[in-house]
């Protein structure tokens, strides 16, 4: 935004000029962190999009998700409805010119660091490195887009806890390759798998499990459930911890007295419309997914 350079493409030139200095003959690893699609707290344009790509999308209209409607909202649970979250949609997502404007620019952000992947993978290509290099393309959190009539992360909804996990290996025999895989992973297995990658033994202590095994097909014994906490201090967003399975997820509001948690069939109720804590046909699942939460709780902390 501003005047000066928009910062993706910024950090795409010193991308690709540290690319120009690598060879065949020495190993290098370039990690490239973007801010985008990161909003501008406090600022009345939330999502600056470089202006280069002013024009994408003018001709669409982006779809709501098809929980974004008072009535979903209407179903939280008070702290919810009057957490940072919701005041986060109020400035984004509250009528559907603004919420128009808030997804395309946020999908302009992306197009921006989309490019800058596009750029590195040319020059890759041009000094024939691309077929021996492994890139990993992640992110940090996921992102309501006014779904269950809310903004930003922090909770566990899928929306908000989903990341997008992208792993070229170009070395991969064609069958592997354009493969989409089911099993559960996670932001700790990132380092453990650039680590066998780079044939480098992964230390004990680390807590994540290397990737390649799922790559290459190999047969694993691989995670069903993981352990989700955000201990983040704020006054307006309640800290929260739960269990995601393969098909039921426990959602756990730690830091409000009493304790709120939530139960979720996710095979039958993939949009999470419908908590199931309070459903006495559901009390032994409930008191099941409670236990499994004690249990990894103990294991991490």
């Amino acid at each position: 935004g501003g005047s000066g350079t928009h910062l993706p493409p910024r950090l795409g030139q010193q991308v690709v000029a540290f690319l120009e200095t690598c060879d065949g003959r020495k190993p290098f690893l370039l990690q490239y962190y973007t801010k985008a699609a990161h909003c501008q707290d406090g600022d009345p344009w939330p999502f600056q999009s470089d202006h280069r790509y002013d024009s994408a999308f003018t001709d669409v209209t982006v779809p709501r998700p098809l929980t974004a409607t008072a009535a979903h909202f209407a179903r939280l649970p008070k702290f919810l409805r009057e957490s940072e979250a919701r005041r986060r949609w109020k400035v984004r997502f509250a009528d559907p010119a603004m919420y128009q404007k808030s997804v395309k620019d946020y999908y302009r952000l992306v197009m921006g660091v989309d490019d800058v992947i596009g750029r590195m993978v040319r020059v890759l290509k041009s000094k024939n490195l691309y077929q021996n290099t492994v890139i990993i393309f992640t992110s940090d959190n996921g992102f309501y887009l006014g779904e269950h009539g809310l903004a930003g992360k922090w909770f566990m909804h899928e929306e908000s806890i989903r990341l997008p996990l992208v792993i070229c290996d170009p070395r991969l025999p064609g069958v592997r390759q354009g493969r989409r895989e089911s099993s559960p992973a996670l932001n700790i297995d990132i380092a453990p798998t650039i680590l066998e990658l780079a044939g480098v033994p992964v230390p004990e202590s680390v807590q994540g499990r290397s990737l390649v095994p799922l790559l290459r097909g190999q047969p694993v014994e691989w995670r069903s459930e993981f352990f989700y906490e955000h201990p983040f201090e704020h006054a307006r967003i309640p800290m929260s911890e739960g269990v995601r399975g393969p098909r039921f997820k426990y959602v756990r509001y730690t830091s409000l007295d009493p304790v709120v948690e939530e139960l979720y069939d996710l095979e039958r109720d993939p949009r999470e419309e419908h908590n199931l804590a309070g459903d006495p046909s559901m009390a032994d699942r409930l008191k099941q997914q409670r236990n499994k939460w004690r249990v990894w709780r103990e294991k991490v902390k």
